[in-house]
């Protein structure tokens, strides 16, 4: 009987998964017999996934893929984080909480400055009160 790794990763607990995601993380290949961050995150516990986000962020690894199973507090922080580093930062604007966002653009009008942002790529996630703060700014 063949049976993968990855077909036993809904039936694992806590341990169990952080011992394969931790053979993940020290493997050059970021993968172990076949199981993938992307893989495994499905089944971890949110407190782990964030731990490895902030781990990724703190080392300038890309951390696309853990987003969608990030807290928004959590998202924003580092998203805002981003912004003060000069991070490109656009793959976080779908995850980004509203308040954050008209925060930046309230920050963007009344200091001139736009950090690493792309407004043209940030304008389909604005409510209406930020696109239009954009617009009296920009017709001034």
């Amino acid at each position: 009987m063949v049976t993968m790794l990855m077909d036993l990763l809904p039936y694992l607990d806590k341990d169990q998964l952080n011992e394969i995601l931790n053979k993940i993380i020290s493997s050059d290949a970021k993968e172990y017999k076949g199981v993938h961050y992307k893989d495994i995150l499905l089944y971890l516990d949110s407190s782990s996934i964030m731990e490895l986000a902030e781990k990724e962020f703190n080392d300038n690894q890309d951390i696309k893929i853990y987003l969608p199973y990030l807290e928004t507090s959590k998202i924003d922080e580092l998203f805002v984080k981003a912004l003060k580093e000069g991070k490109e930062c656009s793959y976080f604007y779908p995850f980004v909480s509203q308040e954050t966002l008209k925060n930046v653009v309230e920050l963007v009008v009344t200091s001139n400055s736009t950090y690493s942002l792309n407004i043209k790529k940030l304008l389909p996630f604005l409510d209406n009160d930020s696109i239009n703060l954009l617009y009296k700014y920009l017709l001034k």
